[in-house]
């Protein structure tokens, strides 16, 4: 695995500047699977004060003993940011994909090493019940990434057609896990 640089905020010039005065706002390198990490760095956070946290793109590059370590450390820091809080991600899974789509995951499996297409979950209901068996069962139903369409801009300015974009992002959704009694929407 890759090892980030420990002082990543460094490697900014202007990051300083950024966060200077700033008490709500820290960089920390880690790796979140890493039993220790993502809770060296979730010391910063205010015990009882919920959070959310939001990890796009991050678990179709998991095998399913990095997700289900993911999630308990995970878990853990949403245990003790407090009631309210949430995890955010989207979800490798096969279901609406189509053969088009299926096509991507062999070159993005050649040039990350990780079978993406081999560490998908066939289908949404096996990846729901694999977080609930954790402890983090859905809260709120998946959002389609397609019903924010309509408010997508950059397609337009680099003259894509939303029929084009819709068609990638239709088979996407966000989804929104938390503990039982925590996160409950209202």
């Amino acid at each position: 695995m890759t090892r980030l640089k420990t002082n990543a905020i460094d490697s900014v010039p202007d990051l300083h500047a950024m966060v200077d005065g700033r008490s709500n706002l820290h960089f920390e390198a880690g790796n979140a699977i890493d039993d220790g990490a993502l809770l060296h760095a979730a010391r910063h956070l205010t015990p009882g004060v919920p959070i959310t946290v939001v990890t796009g793109g991050l678990l179709h590059y998991l095998n399913l003993e990095e997700r289900a370590r993911l999630a308990r450390n995970i878990g853990t820091v949403l245990d003790r940011a407090g009631e309210g809080s949430v995890w955010i991600t989207d979800m490798p899974s096969w279901e609406g994909i189509t053969d088009v789509d299926r096509s991507v995951a062999r070159p993005t499996s050649a040039q990350t090493g990780r079978d993406v297409a081999g560490m998908r979950f066939e289908n949404n209901a096996q990846a729901s019940e694999f977080f609930a068996n954790l402890g983090l069962p859905e809260i709120q139903a998946r959002r389609r990434f397609d019903s924010v369409l309509g408010q997508l801009q950059a397609p337009q300015r680099l003259g894509i057609s939303r029929e084009a974009v819709g068609a990638k992002i239709r088979p996407w959704s966000l989804w929104r896990l938390g503990r039982p009694s925590i996160g409950k929407s209202s």
